[in-house]
């Protein structure tokens, strides 16, 4: 494990609302991607060394609007 490449055991959370008529739709939704924090000591020979606390954490907003002929 590097910060290059933080593989963390990860918890998803997504909520969405749609709403549609006649001719037009909207989507909306919302998600939170939150990760474990975990302890790295990785000390190699010929490497440098990636010791710490590595914690991440992302949000994802989206809409979507459509019509239709």
């Amino acid at each position: 494990m590097s910060p290059l490449f933080p593989e963390l055991n990860k918890h998803i959370v997504t909520a969405g609302l749609g709403i549609r008529n006649a001719r037009w739709t909207a989507d909306i939704y919302y998600g939170r991607i939150i990760a474990e924090s975990r302890h790295v000591n990785n000390s190699l020979p010929g490497f440098t060394n990636q010791r710490g606390e590595y914690e991440a954490s992302a949000d994802a907003i989206g809409i979507s609007i459509g019509y239709r002929f």
